[in-house]
This record gives C-alpha cells, sequence and structure tokens, in this order.
C-alpha cells in the first residue's frame, strides 16, 4: 500500500509539460508542497517499519522472546500509525472542508494519544519483566553452588 500510494499519489501526477510543472511529477505536491512533504515522509515511515517487520520475520530470530516480540509490535505500532497519517494527510489535502480538516486533525491526535498510551504501557511492562529478571539473576549467583566436596 505504502509503495503503490508513493508512487501513484492522490490526485495523480501531470500528464504534460508546461511552464509551471512537469509531465510526471506530483499535483498533490505542486498544489500542497508542504502536505505533501509530511505526506511522503509518514508514507515512507510506514513503508521501511513494514519491510523491518517482514525482515524480522523472516530473519529467524526467536520470535518466541519476549524482547524481540516487544521489539516487532513497537514496529508495527509505527507501520499502523505511519499509515494512519498518511490516510489522513491525504483525506485532507483532497477535501478542502475545514470542517473535514479539524475531524482529521481531532483523529490524529487522539491517534497519537492512544500509541503513546500503549508504547508508554508496554514499555513499562517490558521493564518491569527486565527488573524481575535481573534479580533473579543476582539471587541465583549469590546462592551456593550445591555439593561441594
Amino acid at each position: 500500500m505504502a509503495f503503490q500510494v508513493a508512487v501513484n499519489p492522490p490526485g495523480g501526477v501531470w500528464q504534460d509539460d508546461t511552464p509551471s510543472h512537469m509531465a510526471g511529477k506530483s499535483i498533490f505536491f505542486h498544489n500542497y508542497s508542504d502536505t505533501y512533504t509530511y505526506f511522503m515522509i509518514c508514507d515512507t515511515t510506514g513503508f521501511l517499519a513494514s519491510l523491518s517487520i517482514i525482515l524480522l520475520l523472516i530473519s529467524g530470530l526467536p520470535i518466541g522472546r519476549k524482547f524481540f516480540m516487544w521489539i516487532l509490535m513497537v514496529i508495527m505500532w509505527i507501520a499502523i500509525s505511519a499509515m494512519s497519517f498518511t490516510y489522513a494527510l491525504a483525506i485532507s489535502s483532497l477535501s478542502n472542508l475545514k470542517s473535514m480538516y479539524n475531524a482529521v486533525r481531532f483523529v490524529i491526535i487522539a491517534g497519537i494519544g492512544l500509541m503513546g498510551l500503549l508504547v508508554l504501557v508496554h514499555t513499562i511492562l517490558l521493564i518491569v519483566k527486565m527488573i524481575k529478571y535481573v534479580k533473579k539473576s543476582i539471587r541465583q549467583r549469590r546462592q551456593p553452588s550445591g555439593n561441594m566436596a
């Protein structure tokens, strides 16, 4: 999806050359260059996050480990968030309605808040588990090793 949006941007591309534009260049960029920059940042982030997920899954890493699962989960959140922002930017730029822009902005802010909360909670849970693991390892090292004859 991210690849398709990059090569075929919303609004299409110019079909002819004129003094103001070149054939094959994005109409979206021509009309909304600032928004288009954010749009492409979000789209590229989503694309790279999706590729990272695929590479991690086929790399043979021990997926059963909680730490690797946490990494995959965070990258998945990044991919989903980036695609959501890409969608919101495309919709807001293609529909010049002020009320639509405000609604999309609210959804973006709510989405960022939800993703931030999820990342925070899961990071805290991961840190708590890591602390418990370290404490358990320290206790095991301090215990005398069984029969020393």
